[in-house]
């Protein structure tokens, strides 16, 4: 299976999640939480829209790891990679969804309203039903 199926993969069992879980380090412990918004920038980057001010960012400028992991009950997915964030305007304003406005009151014009950028690094997905096991690096 080459890069582009397995992100078909990834892009279809994320069209049926409604969360999923973002894994950080803080202080060597891992840190789960629940997430939506995610954005398929390009083939080897993902998106995620949230605040400046959130505890995430503290965490990657101290532990630069993130883990995203979704699942459905018969598939599941961990996406490792190198995070970053991501505050340019324009990607602020292509991925922009008016649901965010309840957050961003200043809509892309807030200065908190920016996105956590994934580099994928490697990909491990499982689908239980069909017998699929795939572990590929990017």
């Amino acid at each position: 299976m080459d890069k582009k199926e397995i992100m078909d993969l990834v892009k279809d069992l994320q069209s049926k999640v409604n969360a999923f879980a973002l894994m950080t380090l803080d202080s060597g412990y891992p840190v789960a939480r629940p997430m939506s918004g995610i954005i398929f920038h390009n083939d080897n980057t993902i998106l995620i829209s949230t605040s400046s001010n959130s505890r995430k960012f503290q965490h990657i400028a101290s532990s630069p790891s993130a883990t995203l992991f979704m699942h459905d009950g018969m598939q599941y997915l961990n996406i490792h990679g190198t995070p970053s964030m991501e505050n340019d305007p324009e990607l602020k304003s292509k991925y922009w969804n008016d649901a965010w406005i309840e957050y961003f009151p200043e809509g892309t014009k807030s200065e908190e309203y920016t996105f956590f950028r994934l580099d994928i690094n490697h990909i491990s997905y499982k689908d239980f039903a069909k017998d699929i096991d795939i572990e590929m690096d990017f």
